[in-house]
């Protein structure tokens, strides 16, 4: 995103962006954003990798195999 010729920021472009959400929806983002700043990064990759340890057994191994 360009303003004038200048090249943004990410922190400006999200508050470009913040600036065009209606009011009615703010409440997701300042959700989202308080979720990311209270939570340390690996809270979000651990998610899906402990998603992905259910499928590593023998017998969906086994399974697979087959396939």
């Amino acid at each position: 995103m360009e303003e004038g010729g200048l090249m943004l920021t990410t922190k400006e472009k999200l508050l470009a962006l913040i600036d065009e959400i209606p009011e009615s929806e703010l409440d997701r983002v300042l959700d989202f954003a308080e979720n990311l700043v209270n939570h340390p990064h690996d809270y979000w990759k651990n998610g899906s990798e402990s998603s992905l340890d259910f499928w590593d057994n023998a017998i969906d191994n086994e399974i697979w195999n087959r396939m």
